[in-house]
């Protein structure tokens, strides 16, 4: 018998461990206890809930603290490093965001997040209709690939305003999606890991 307070308890302390290893990062993060909490939380929830009700579950420990792929933490490590890019662009302003000039994007990368991220209300209707969180899951972690592939190439930093802006409000968009779908998988999204 594995009790729930130990997998917590492992999920956190791997998760803190992890966090140790970057001195830099976890000096930067006000509560590195609390956020570890909250990204082995994540692992679990996550690894819970990615596959379909109607398949057999069978616990796995390793599969359960797994840090690996898709996971809760990469999701909680793309929404703060969205979040991280939207703090290191304090001069582009949340008006300057909504009021953005898309007409000049045309990067493959991009126009694919944006498809994504259109989908996101269907993606919600059908997970209500099927009562599958699996169905929302399956989504963000297409989301977080994107924004990654879109990370490598379609920079924010050093770019004109009229590139800058309208990059920013994708990724702002991008992370405004993951914060509302991890909170509706009862996840707490981090701002810093």
């Amino acid at each position: 018998v594995v009790f729930l307070d130990t997998i917590l308890d492992e999920a956190r302390d791997k998760a803190f461990q992890i966090m140790k290893n970057n001195q830099i990062k976890i000096a930067q993060v006000e509560d590195p206890h609390q956020v570890a909490d909250l990204i082995g939380i994540s692992a679990i929830i996550i690894q819970d809930m990615k596959g379909k009700r109607i398949n057999n579950y069978e616990f796995d420990w390793n599969r359960m603290l797994s840090f690996e792929g898709d996971t809760g933490p990469y999701l909680q490590y793309t929404h703060s490093r969205l979040r991280s890019l939207e703090r290191s662009s304090n001069n582009i302003t949340t008006d300057m965001l909504v009021q953005a000039d898309f007409s000049s994007l045309d990067e493959p990368q991009l126009v694919e997040l944006v498809r994504l991220l259109a989908q996101y209300p269907d993606i919600l209707k059908r997970a209500f209709k099927t009562q599958e969180p699996a169905t929302i899951i399956t989504y963000l972690f297409k989301v977080c690939h994107q924004v990654s592939s879109c990370y490598k190439k379609v920079w924010v930093a050093g770019k004109s305003n009229d590139v800058a802006i309208p990059r920013l409000a994708i990724y702002s968009a991008s992370r405004q999606v993951l914060h509302n779908a991890m909170s509706l998988l009862g996840l707490i999204p981090v701002d810093r890991m």
